[in-house]
């Protein structure tokens, strides 16, 4: 069983995404966020923190898409090996009669493409191939995760 940081340990190492002027973050996107995050192992977690930047933008702010190139021009550390955009259909999942299960699934997702390295598709059965490996590798982290839970 892998061991993970806790919610609040999560919300202390990405804090920084909350910060950011242009994401415009409210407190339950940014909580979502991390609760997908919490479901990761510490070794992800790490690997994450080193080597990805995420853009985190709202979806209370319609403006924030425009001012997306304002945070990857001037924000973003250029020793990153990857950025993950978040855009707002995650975050309009909040406040819609849809599943938490639903909005954590749609980041790790984008999670499990950077830890499989799987991008960019050669083909329409590449893609297809990736999708679903990466679709197996979110099963596997929320298995192991609700294992721990219970």
């Amino acid at each position: 069983m892998s061991k993970r940081y806790t919610l609040d340990e999560i919300k202390q190492l990405f804090w920084e995404y909350r910060k950011l002027k242009y994401s415009r973050l409210t407190d339950d996107e940014f909580g979502m966020f991390c609760r997908a995050l919490s479901v990761l192992p510490k070794e992800i977690i790490d690997t994450l923190n080193k080597d990805v930047d995420f853009i985190l933008l709202s979806a209370h702010d319609r403006n924030a898409v425009e001012q997306a190139c304002i945070i990857m021009l001037d924000e973003i550390p250029k020793d990153k090996k990857a950025l993950i955009i978040l855009t707002p259909i995650v975050f309009e999942f909040i406040g819609r009669p849809t599943r938490e299960i639903d909005m954590i699934r749609a980041v790790l997702h984008e999670v499990a493409h950077f830890h499989l390295q799987n991008l960019p598709y050669e083909s329409q059965e590449d893609f297809e191939d990736k999708e679903t490996k990466t679709d197996e590798l979110v099963q596997k982290w929320l298995n192991d995760w609700s294992e721990k839970e219970t």
